[in-house]
């Protein structure tokens, strides 16, 4: 869509769904602003793939596209003066974020600021539809706010919205994730208990919390000790046929058990999140063989073993 001068009406661009079934009784994001972001988000991501096949002119060409946009785009919804998109839903804070729509650093953040400020307005609850929730978990933990992620995940007691409130609903308890987030309140139309609509949950929880990446395909990254023992107690991983295993669980606050698994031709680089000071003993299943290390700050201070 075009101005009268000519030039891009952002606050105009069309879409059909946009951040589809926000949870009610919430509102969502205009399908406008939803639209805007994805022609900007696409135009990110071409330019992504014109990086890596090495086409320089044509990433030089999407570059100046993309900052052309996002200056039309901030023009088009964002309120300076209250340092938010509209009227400062959760998903506009995470589109922004995500997709880098800003103008500079002290936007950005002001942006995160208002987020968080936002979700603790909303009582630590999602309010997001469909883009907004596949965003927001991500976008938080690039803000170090990965207490918050399973306050989302979990809800206030299990409450409503959240992936722990179907877990544990009275009238059916979710065996799957569920299509909406009021499934049993709804009728029959579009109303799935096994669906994909915020299943992205689950890419989340198989990477940032379990701590454990795939970077290609027989490369991995993995993170020992990421969350401390009031965060979250364990975790259980493993690819098909448990090829790779990644299992942790804290005992107590201060013994965290450890199973790594990578067969031969895969290798991993390990970091070490852990903050103080631990003794690491590594048991060796086939011949019964221990190591132990000592621990500061997550560096080993004897027998340093970073990558196997």
């Amino acid at each position: 869509p075009k101005q009268a001068n000519g030039d891009d009406d952002m606050a105009q661009y069309p879409a059909s769904y946009g951040d589809w079934v926000p949870p009610p009784p919430n509102a969502k994001i205009s399908n406008n602003f939803a639209g805007a972001f994805g022609f900007l988000e696409t135009v990110r991501l071409v330019k992504q793939f014109a990086d890596l096949i090495g086409n320089s002119s044509y990433s030089v060409y999407l570059q100046n596209l993309q900052n052309t946009l996002i200056s039309e785009f901030v023009v088009a919804f964002y309120n300076e003066s209250q340092g938010r998109f509209l009227t400062g839903l959760q998903t506009s804070y995470v589109m922004s974020l995500h997709a880098a729509i800003y103008s500079d650093d002290i936007m950005k953040n002001v942006l995160q600021n208002n987020l968080l400020a936002q979700i603790q307005t909303d009582n630590q609850l999602l309010t997001t539809g469909i883009i907004g929730t596949k965003l927001i978990l991500p976008v938080l933990e690039a803000m170090n706010q990965v207490n918050l992620t399973l306050a989302l995940i979990k809800g206030k007691n299990a409450s409503y919205p959240s992936w722990l409130y179907a877990l544990n609903d009275v009238l059916e308890p979710a065996t799957a994730v569920w299509e909406i987030w009021d499934a049993p309140s709804q009728g029959a139309d579009m109303n799935s208990r096994n669906h994909h609509m915020y299943s992205s949950v689950s890419a989340y929880l198989n990477t940032a919390i379990s701590g454990i990446k795939n970077e290609n395909h027989n490369r991995w990254m993995v993170t020992i000790g990421h969350l401390q023992p009031n965060e979250l107690r364990w975790s259980r991983w493993s690819t098909d046929q448990e090829l790779v295993v990644f299992n942790w669980e804290w005992h107590n606050d201060h013994v965290l058990e450890v199973e790594l698994r990578i067969p031969i031709s895969h290798s991993a680089s390990v970091s070490i999140g852990l903050r103080g000071e631990y003794r690491m003993i590594q048991n060796d299943e086939k011949n019964g063989a221990k190591q132990e290390w000592r621990l500061v700050n997550g560096k080993l201070m004897q027998n340093e073993v970073t990558s196997f």
